[in-house]
């Protein structure tokens, strides 16, 4: 008789979930969202077919939960049905907490925005037990409650230490303006001329290649800016937008502009922070620049910024100047100064692009890879990069339109308030105790989806641009404008030799830093590599959440994956 052949045993539907969730795991490790997703919604798949009993539901927390954190910026709505998952599975904490913030996050109307209360009201129920989602639940309801005058409801917030935070007439748009008002901070509305304007806009578009080959929006990518020497400058918009800048800016003695771009579609705000990076020896005080610089291309959502006189060196706020959002409007102010954005409201994007200018080079003592296609300060154009391109439309000479005005100034105590509702004095800003990390809490959501604009503007933009190519004289799109492919010519033939051999030779000569790479001093390495944020650890606070590698803020999904596999495994521990 023939021996029978034996059947090989099929794995369980939990079996193979866990095996496409460690898969997912290792995916994100490497960066690889993609492949995350897909071993996550076989995960996903799988468990849908299992027997329901302890260990599915423990699975499907964590899978659902997982999911929801890398669909929030492609597909919202799937990821709230994700995260109701995961809370319909065991009551977790964390889908609760996401499931809210999320909601709020899409709230098209004031109205829909306080129908999230309860949820945000079950996410604290749900936070009872779990001292971790129980203080990122307080800040989040903080934060909705301050901006309806009730902040004082959350009595968490006084556990965790906190004692003042944004009052309720600086998030919701109130504060009293003090026009005119001598201070450190200038306006200058109709900063660029249209075809600059024009240009700048459509290079920094929603769909444009700056952001996807960047990464821009990724849980995986942190803060990037780019660095131009300011003596090897050529004919590009570009170039001649920050040009312009510089001269408005009246730092007459930069060598060198640093700049980056913000594209948001709510008002989420941007945590107090300096503009720094560290001092060239250990130990020594971190550099500013000589002045910093926001020029608003859209400002359609979002709330003003604010500059206030506190430095590294004084640690106290006494005054505080506005400079609300808009279109073709240039800020400048000193490159010392804390600062950062207020929520605000608002239907749209808002497309902001900054430049700082230095008296020294800011790569110096941050040892960033000089073959890096992003990252701090990388020395511009970046190697291997199709979309410097866009930038290289040449516009003719630029002047930043008219003298400028002082920015308003607002009285402190209109902007801070103390929890427990006495007047906020004068004071540092950025102790433990200061309630205003939670502006970003509902997370930046500006990335893109592949092959078009998120918002329907590429749509509307499209005969816009046309036109204005007509008027301008441009029978053809720019290089790769428009057309779905990469430009044709080389580096060298957009910028020209020699300005990339004056790059080259710029690269040759970079210093280092001197932090002693033996030292036992940890925290000296640690503000070393800090690179944007300089300083010590309680003195500077990041200028962007991706900053602090291993500190990203809980709704982003490097942290969501592994705090879900944390849980994953105790519990597999337990049931062992």
């Amino acid at each position: 008789m023939p021996k029978r052949k034996k059947q090989r045993r099929q794995a369980s539907p939990c079996a193979r979930a866990m095996e496409d969730y460690e898969r997912a795991l290792q995916a994100l490790e490497v960066g690889d969202e993609t492949a995350a997703l897909q071993s996550l919604n076989r995960a996903d798949a799988s468990l849908r077919s299992a027997p329901r009993d302890d260990v599915q539901r423990d699975l499907v927390a964590e899978v659902a939960l997982a999911r929801g954190a890398l669909l929030e910026v492609d597909d919202p709505a799937e990821a709230r049905r994700a995260y109701e998952r995961s809370f319909a599975s065991d009551g977790n904490a964390a889908a609760a907490l996401r499931s809210a913030r999320l909601a709020w996050k899409g709230a098209a109307t004031p109205h829909a925005a306080d129908a999230c209360e309860p949820l945000l009201e079950r996410a604290r129920r749900a936070a009872a037990d779990d001292a971790d989602a129980r203080g990122d639940v307080a800040e989040l309801l903080g934060r909705f409650l301050a901006e309806r005058g009730r902040v004082g409801e959350v009595g968490e917030l006084a556990e965790l230490g906190y004692d003042r935070t944004f009052s309720e007439k600086a998030l919701r748009g109130t504060l009293r303006e003090t026009p005119g008002a001598t201070g450190p901070a200038r306006l200058y509305d109709d900063a660029l001329p249209a075809k600059a304007l024009r240009a700048l806009r459509r290079a920094l578009r929603p769909s444009a290649r700056y952001w996807r080959e960047t990464g821009y929006g990724s849980p995986a990518v942190g803060f990037f800016s780019f660095t131009h020497r300011l003596d090897a400058m050529t004919g590009s918009v570009l170039d001649t937008v920050l040009g312009a800048i510089w001269r408005a800016s009246g730092a007459r003695d930069a060598k060198f502009v640093e700049w980056w771009a913000h594209t948001r579609r709510k008002g989420d705000g941007h945590a107090l922070h300096y503009d720094s990076v560290p001092g060239l020896t250990k130990g020594s005080a971190p550099r500013h620049p000589l002045a910093s610089t926001v020029t608003f291309l859209e400002a359609s959502v979002g709330g003003p910024t604010l500059v206030f006189d506190q430095t590294v060196g004084n640690k106290v706020a006494t005054r505080a100047w506005l400079a609300a959002a808009k279109p073709n409007r240039l800020l400048v102010f000193g490159g010392a100064l804390l600062h950062g954005v207020l929520p605000g409201n608002g239907e749209g994007r808002r497309t902001t692009f900054m430049a700082n200018f230095w008296a020294s080079d800011p790569r110096a003592g941050d040892a960033s890879d000089r073959e890096a296609t992003r990252g701090t300060n990388i020395l511009y154009p970046p190697p291997d990069c199709t979309w410097p391109a866009d930038f290289s439309e040449p516009v003719g000479r630029v002047e930043i339109g008219g003298a400028g005005v002082n920015a308003p100034a607002v009285p402190l105590t209109d902007v801070v308030t103390r929890l427990d509702g006495r007047e906020a004095g004068p004071g540092d800003l950025l102790t433990d105790g200061t309630f205003f990390d939670c502006l970003e809490t509902l997370g930046c959501e500006a990335r893109v989806a592949a092959g078009g604009a998120d918002d329907g503007s590429e749509t509307l933009e499209a005969a816009e641009w046309a036109s204005e190519d007509a008027r301008d004289g441009r029978q053809n799109p720019l290089i790769g404008e428009r057309t779905g492919t990469c430009p044709t010519q080389s580096l060298e033939d957009v910028y020209g030799a020699d300005a990339l051999a004056r790059r080259e030779q710029h690269d040759r000569d970079l210093p280092t830093v001197t932090v002693d790479s033996d030292s036992s001093d940890d925290e000296a390495k640690m503000d070393a590599s800090w690179g944007r944020n300089g300083g010590t650890s309680d003195q500077v606070m990041a200028r962007d959440w991706t900053d602090e590698d291993d500190e990203t803020p809980p709704y982003k999904a490097k942290r969501s994956i592994r705090e879900a596999a944390t849980r994953a495994r105790a519990r597999r521990r337990r049931r062992n």
